[in-house]
């Protein structure tokens, strides 16, 4: 982290562990950000250099009140569907500036997080999700809470902005926005969403007095960046001004050779998709002489094949639904993947035909057994499961009291499953393999931290 000046950077920060999020204390003397040191906490560092303070344990997204007095922040994890798809797992905390002991607000929501300070520091906007709500997204919304005791208040803010079908990248919960800004005012909320096929920045009023929407929300730009961030100031005259980021980003797919025993690249990389939609979730057949992947190049998400020898391009789906991670069967005559509507899973040929739907809301397929007559599955809830593809048969496989699990994979030869827990902090697991399930946490071997170290294990050998 450096302070940007007249002359050279200064660097604030040191040590071990990412340093990002920052904020500005009002008087511009003060900055918090999150540090990725020892799961992750919120420190506050003089704007001129000095030494760093911890403030919050496992904080994320600090944001300073008006007066400077109090940082509000958010506890758990920095995923949508973590946060939402179990209990208690986020929570908002206001804590001292200077330190001191944080307190919770909103212990009953299920999920609360992003707080947004309002403009006199009475009350805090956040995204939240009341106890025993909906699962879904319509339950779901910004909420304003004062900071003692009092009912929050449901904005209707996501209501609308569904209505005027606004998005944004999150696959789990694409209609569910976050990051708002406040206009000084307090009369209105500026925020990043996605239209057709652009993502701008957009504004929709909220009453002062009731914390309710007014109004449907209005386009404030319209570049072909993707434009997000904003950050709200007026001055004389109640001119308001508006900084945000405008980012170029094209996601291509490349390969890169390795020797996957010694961990070694062997090669350059090489680009194997270049278009202007971005193209995700790629994975290769078993022979390696195919590539499937998802893209939006259509006009929809959807699942393509290329052949990696003629440099041929296809796509398999064309039902405008959105499509998730799809994956070859171990022989490459099949595909399975998931729909992102009701989060059902499918199969399909890698030749070409219409798609067959093997299970309803199993959330997503992630691996094929060697035989290729079971598919593992991930449910948006957390829940690990095994599907038997003769007879639709779906075990849960894993028993997760209080954790939300993914990215299960099959080791090559069947005989362990690996796996992500991400509560509290990120851990990767094997276990034994067996179909009928549900393993025991007892029975979970703790490998590496970091979500990154599953996603190898399928192919290394």
């Amino acid at each position: 982290m450096q302070q940007v000046g007249g002359g050279e950077p200064l660097r604030l920060t040191r040590g071990s562990g990412d340093k990002h999020e920052p904020a500005f204390s009002p008087d511009g003397t003060t900055i918090a950000f999150r540090s990725e040191w020892q799961n992750g906490a919120i420190y506050v560092v003089p704007a001129l250099g000095g030494q760093a303070t911890m403030i919050a344990p496992e904080g994320r997204r600090p944001q300073f009140s008006p007066d400077g007095n109090w940082i509000a922040y958010y506890a758990g994890s920095p995923f949508l569907g973590t946060c939402f798809t179990s209990s208690n797992i986020c929570r908002i905390y206001i804590a001292p500036s200077v330190g001191g002991a944080p307190r919770q607000l909103r212990s009953d929501f299920a999920a609360a997080l992003h707080p947004v300070w309002s403009p006199d520091g009475s009350h805090l906007l956040f995204l939240g999700k009341p106890a025993g709500g909906l699962l879904v997204e319509k339950g779901i919304d910004w909420w304003v809470t004062p900071l003692d005791s009092g009912l929050a208040t449901k904005t209707g803010a996501l209501e609308a902005t569904r209505n005027a079908s606004l998005s944004q990248a999150d696959q789990l919960y694409p209609r569910v926005l976050v990051g708002p800004a406040w206009q000084p005012l307090g009369d209105a909320l500026v925020f990043s969403a996605r239209s057709g096929d652009t993502t701008n920045l957009w504004r929709i009023r909220i009453s002062p007095k009731t914390w309710r929407i007014i109004g449907t929300p209005e386009r404030l730009t319209s570049g072909p960046t993707f434009e997000q961030g904003p950050s709200v100031a007026s001055s004389a005259g109640e001119v308001v001004r508006i900084a945000f980021a405008a980012l170029s980003d094209t996601t291509e797919i490349w390969s890169l050779p390795i020797e996957p025993n010694q961990g070694k690249v062997t090669g350059e990389l090489k680009r194997l998709t270049q278009d202007n939609a971005a193209d995700l979730h790629p994975a290769l057949s078993p022979n390696g002489d195919k590539l499937v992947f998802v893209s939006s190049r259509s006009g929809s998400q959807e699942i393509w094949i290329k052949d990696l020898r003629s440099g041929e391009l296809s796509a398999l789906t064309a039902s405008r639904s959105s499509k998730w991670r799809p994956r070859f069967s171990p022989d490459g005559s099949k595909v399975s993947f998931s729909g992102t509507r009701s989060w059902d899973g499918y199969i399909v040929a890698s030749g070409g035909g219409a798609p067959e739907m093997v299970s309803q809301g199993v959330g997503q397929l992630t691996s094929w057994s060697s035989d290729g007559k079971r598919i593992l599955c991930n449910a948006i809830d957390g829940r690990v499961s095994l599907l038997e593809l003769s007879s639709r048969k779906k075990v849960e496989l894993l028993a997760r009291p209080g954790h939300w699990l993914c990215d299960a994979l099959f080791s090559p030869d069947d005989q362990w499953i690996a796996f992500s827990d991400s509560t509290p902090s990120w851990r990767t697991y094997v276990v034994p393999f067996r179909s009928e399930g549900p393993i025991g946490v007892g029975a979970w071997i703790d490998i590496m931290e970091g979500h990154e170290a599953t996603t190898g294990l399928r192919t290394a050998s």
